[in-house]
C-alpha cells in the first residue's frame, strides 16, 4: 500500500497485513506535549543564567528544535525497505538529520534576519544535527559518504525523483509556529524547493549535503567547530540535545507500536523528572 499523498510520515511499517504509520504533524504534536519546559525548568533557569542576554529563550528553542528535527524525512516518502527477518515493509530514513539541518539553517538564517546565527538558534541546529548518533557522529558521517560499514547501501530515497519530493508540504507545520516564523519559513521552503529542482536528481541532492556537511566550511564543521572551542555554546547545544532526546523518544513510545522501554528510557525519564518537570506522567500506549 503506498502511503497517502497529502502526508508526510515519520513512522511507516507494513507488517502481519497491518500498516503502522505516525505522520510527522502527529509526532511534533506528542513531542511538544511531552516536554514542558518552563521558565521554571531548571535546566531553563541554568541555560539563561549562563547566557545572559538571549533573543531566543530556552523553552523557544526546545520548540523549534521539536518542530524541525524531523524535516528531513520530507525526502522519505518513497524509500521503502524490505526487512525479511522480521517479514516487514517499512520506510528508512537514514540520514535525514543532516537533511533537516540543512533545511532549519536555512530557516534560522532567515527568520534572524542576519548574516550570522545567535548561539541559541545554532544550538537548536546542533541538536537537530546531533539528535541520531550523537556519539562517533563523524564515524556516521562518514559512513553515509562512503558507503561503508554499518550501512553497506548508499544513502538514497529509493526510486524517487525530484517531482515526488512535495517540499511545500513542510508548510503543514505551519501550525505549531508563531506568526512571525511563518514567513522565513515559507521563504526556507522555497530556497530548498529551488535548490532540489536545480540538482535534477533527489540522491545526487542528498549525496551533496551530506558531503557538504563536514567539508572544512561545511555547516557540521562549522557547528562542531563552535562546540569544541565555547564552553557556553556547548552547554546550551548539550540541554538541548537532551531536551530534544526526550521528546523524541517519548512521543514515539507512545505513537508507534514497535517501540518499547528500555534502558535508555530510564535514564531519559530521570533526565525528564529532574531537569524538565516536578512530576512525570509515564507516556500511554
Amino acid at each position: 500500500m503506498e502511503i497517502d499523498g497529502d502526508s508526510i510520515y515519520s513512522y511507516y511499517v507494513e507488517k502481519g497485513g497491518e500498516i503502522f504509520r505516525e505522520k510527522l504533524t502527529d509526532h511534533v504534536k506528542e513531542a511538544l506535549s511531552t516536554v514542558s519546559c518552563s521558565k521554571q525548568s531548571k535546566i531553563s533557569q541554568y541555560i539563561e543564567k549562563i547566557l545572559g542576554s538571549i533573543d531566543i529563550r530556552f523553552a523557544e528553542a526546545v520548540r523549534l528544535s521539536i518542530i524541525f528535527h524531523d524535516i528531513g524525512k520530507i525526502f522519505y516518502q518513497k524509500n521503502y525497505k524490505y526487512d525479511k527477518i522480521h517479514n516487514k515493509r517499512y520506510l528508512s530514513f537514514t540520514g535525514h538529520e543532516f537533511l533537516s539541518s540543512y533545511i532549519f539553517n536555512k530557516f534560522a538564517f532567515r527568520l534572524a534576519n542576519s548574516e550570522t546565527l545567535s548561539k541559541m538558534l545554532s544550538a537548536c541546529n546542533f541538536s537537530i544535527l546531533f539528535h541520531h548518533h550523537a556519539i562517533l557522529f563523524r564515524r556516521h558521517a562518514m559512513n553515509l559518504k562512503y558507503r561503508t560499514s554499518p550501512y553497506r547501501e548508499p544513502i538514497t530515497v529509493g526510486k524517487a525523483v525530484v517531482d515526488d519530493v512535495k517540499i511545500e508540504r513542510l508548510k503543514i507545520l505551519n501550525q505549531f509556529l508563531k506568526s512571525s516564523e511563518v514567513e522565513p519559513w515559507r521563504a526556507a521552503i522555497n530556497d530548498v524547493e529551488v535548490e532540489v529542482k536545480k540538482s535534477k536528481d533527489v540522491n545526487a541532492f542528498i549525496g551533496s549535503v551530506v558531503s557538504s556537511m563536514f567539508s572544512p566550511q561545511g555547516l557540521g564543521s562549522k557547528i562542531w567547530r563552535i562546540f569544541i572551542s565555547d564552553s557556553i555554546f556547548r552547554k546550551t547545544s548539550l540541554a538541548l540535545l537532551s531536551t530534544l532526546l526526550v521528546a523524541d523518544y517519548f512521543s514515539a513510545l507512545k505513537l508507534r507500536p514497535e517501540s518499547k522501554p528500555s534502558t535508555f528510557h530510564n535514564v531519559l525519564r530521570e533526565f525528564y523528572s529532574y531537569y524538565l518537570s516536578n512530576t512525570f506522567t509515564e507516556p500511554k500506549k
